[in-house]
C-alpha cells in the first residue's frame, strides 16, 4: 500500500511520545508533520525531547509546526491534552483536516464515532454527517479494555447491567504524573472524571447505528476508579448481567472465538484480541500487559456471582491498546476501508 502521510498533534507528553515510537517505523503511515503548542512551535523535535531519544534522526530534526500553519498530512493523530484538544481539533476539522483523537472532549458528540475497531466499526458511517474534515475519537483507556472484553458477551447474550472497579496504572495520569509521595505504598481511591466516562462511554460504544445516528444501548453501569502503584497496565474487576444468562464455558468460548479483524490483516491488530487465562493468579500487569505487543486484553478469574451473572478480572495496556496503538489501529481500519483518502 502507498504510505499515508500523517501528522501528530502534541509531541511532548507521554502519549505523544508513544505515538512517535509507533509511527517512526509504521509500514503504512509516514509521519510528515508535528504540531505543537506556542511553547514548542518552531523548535526541532530534538530540542523538545532531547537528541538521545530513540527515534530516527530525520524525525528528531523535524520542525514542530503551529496549528495555524498549513499541515502537510492527510490524517492527524491528536495527543493533545483535554483542555486544549476540543477547540483545537474542532478548528482543524473545520479547516478540512481528518483527525483521530485520544482526548475526551468529542467522545460523546452525536456525529463523532467512539471507535474500537473490533467492537463498533459500523459507527464509522457517522463520518458522513460531519462537514469539512472529520473527527474520530478513541475511548477512555479503561473503557477500551472493558468494552473489548464484554463485546463477544454482549453479542451473544445482551448486556443489561455492569459494575466495574478499576486499578489504573501510573502512566494513565500522563506527564508529570502522580506525585511520588502520594502513590508510594498507597492506593488513590478516586480518579477525577474517570467514573463518569466508564458509565457513559460504553452505552455509546455498544449502541446501534440506525437512521444515520447512534441509538445508545440502555445498560445500567456503576464504576469505582482507583490509581495503583503500577507503571503500565490498567486492571478492572467486572461484574455483569445479561438478558439471557450465559454459562461460564460459553463466555470462555466467546472470548476464544473473537477475532473480527483477522481477515483485514491490519499491522497493529492482535491475532486474538482477548486471551483468557484459567490460572488463578492471572492476569498480572508485569506478566501480561505486553501480550500481542500490548494490543490484547487478558481476562481471568471468571466465576459466578451472587448478584450478577458472572465476574472476571481483565488487564489492558493503557498506553498502547488504550492509547497510541489503539488509535493507530483505528487509522489502519480507516485506511483499509479507504476513508482517509
Amino acid at each position: 500500500m502507498k504510505k499515508l502521510s500523517v501528522g501528530l498533534i502534541g509531541v511532548s507528553g507521554l502519549l505523544g511520545r508513544h505515538f512517535l515510537q509507533e509511527l517512526a517505523h509504521h509500514p503504512w503511515f509516514e509521519l510528515t508533520a508535528l504540531i505543537g503548542s506556542e511553547q514548542t512551535a518552531g523548535k526541532k523535535l530534538c530540542e523538545v525531547l532531547g537528541s538521545d531519544y530513540d527515534l530516527p534522526p530525520h524525525l528528531l530534526e523535524m520542525k514542530i509546526l503551529s496549528s495555524e500553519e498549513e499541515i502537510p498530512a492527510t490524517l492527524l493523530f491528536s495527543a493533545a491534552k483535554g483542555e486544549v484538544a476540543g477547540p483545537l481539533e474542532t478548528k482543524l476539522s473545520n479547516r478540512g483536516y481528518r483527525i483521530i483523537t485520544c482526548a475526551r472532549p468529542h467522545r460523546l458528540e452525536p456525529t463523532v464515532p467512539l471507535l474500537i475497531p473490533e467492537v463498533n466499526q459500523e459507527h464509522l458511517s457517522l463520518l458522513e454527517n460531519q462537514k469539512g474534515g472529520w473527527i474520530v475519537a478513541k475511548p477512555n483507556c479503561s473503557v477500551v479494555g472493558i468494552a473489548l472484553a464484554l463485546k463477544p458477551i454482549h453479542d451473544l447474550f445482551g448486556l443489561e447491567k455492569i459494575e466495574v472497579t478499576t486499578l489504573q496504572a501510573l502512566s494513565g495520569a500522563g506527564l508529570p504524573g502522580v506525585a511520588s509521595l502520594d502513590i508510594l505504598d498507597n492506593v488513590l481511591p478516586n480518579i477525577a472524571g474517570e467514573e463518569e466516562r466508564i458509565v457513559l462511554e460504553p452505552r455509546k460504544i455498544f449502541g446501534s447505528f440506525q437512521d444515520n445516528k447512534i441509538i445508545e444501548r440502555n445498560i445500567s453501569i456503576g464504576a469505582t476508579t482507583t490509581r495503583v502503584p503500577v507503571s503500565d497496565g490498567h486492571m478492572a474487576i467486572v461484574s455483569f448481567s445479561c438478558q439471557s444468562k450465559p454459562t461460564l464455558s460459553t463466555i470462555i468460548d466467546a472470548w476464544h472465538n473473537f477475532s473480527p479483524l483477522n481477515a483485514l490483516d491490519l499491522p497493529s491488530a492482535p491475532k486474538k484480541p482477548i486471551h483468557y487465562s484459567s490460572d488463578a493468579l492471572s492476569p498480572q500487569p508485569r506478566l501480561h500487559r505486553m501480550r500481542e505487543n500490548g494490543m490484547a486484553v487478558t481476562t481471568g478469574r471468571l466465576r459466578s456471582s451472587p448478584h450478577f451473572d458472572a465476574t472476571f478480572i481483565l488487564l489492558c495496556h493503557n498506553a498502547l491498546r488504550g492509547g497510541a496503538k489503539g488509535a493507530i489501529l483505528g487509522a489502519e481500519l480507516l485506511y483499509k476501508n479507504q476513508k482517509c483518502l
